[in-house]
């Protein structure tokens, strides 16, 4: 999807998008998989739709 990174800096990593500027924290204390609220909000950070997710997993 275009996203570079992720880079570390504070407590948690963080990926940039190059053509939109938009930065998101991937905050992932957890092991395993992470909860799909998280999920969620960090899609809506990012700019991202469910449909757009979804779609890159194809």
């Amino acid at each position: 999807m275009g996203w570079e990174g992720p880079f570390s800096g504070g407590k948690h990593e963080a990926m940039r998008h190059p053509f939109t500027g938009i930065k998101t924290t991937l905050p992932n204390p957890h092991r395993g998989d992470i909860d799909w609220s998280l999920t969620k909000r960090i899609l809506e950070q990012a700019g991202i739709s469910r449909e757009d997710w979804d779609d890159a997993g194809r």
